[in-house]
């Protein structure tokens, strides 16, 4: 398994455990889930993600940083994580 399929697990496990709120919503979460577009990631659901990406990677996410290229889907996620990584 590569690194960023490590990484986009975990956010998926995250994700699943704590910002769903039905297992209908779960269902749909998928790689290239549009996560903000879908209202998945609203807010305060970014906030949290946010706290839990800066905790769990190690770094520290930048408000410039918080859009569609970088949260759009959790492949995005995971490939922003391993680059703020390095």
């Amino acid at each position: 398994m590569s690194q960023a399929s490590e990484i986009e697990n975990k956010i998926r496990t995250f994700m699943l455990a704590e910002l769903f709120r039905s297992e209908g919503d779960a269902a749909d979460l998928t790689s290239d889930t549009a996560l903000m577009e879908t209202g998945i990631l609203d807010s305060i659901s970014t906030v949290r993600l946010i706290a839990y990406l800066e905790t769990e990677f190690d770094i520290r996410v930048m408000p410039r940083d918080i859009n569609q290229e970088n949260l759009g889907c959790l492949a995005a996620i995971a490939r922003y994580v391993q680059k703020k990584g390095k």
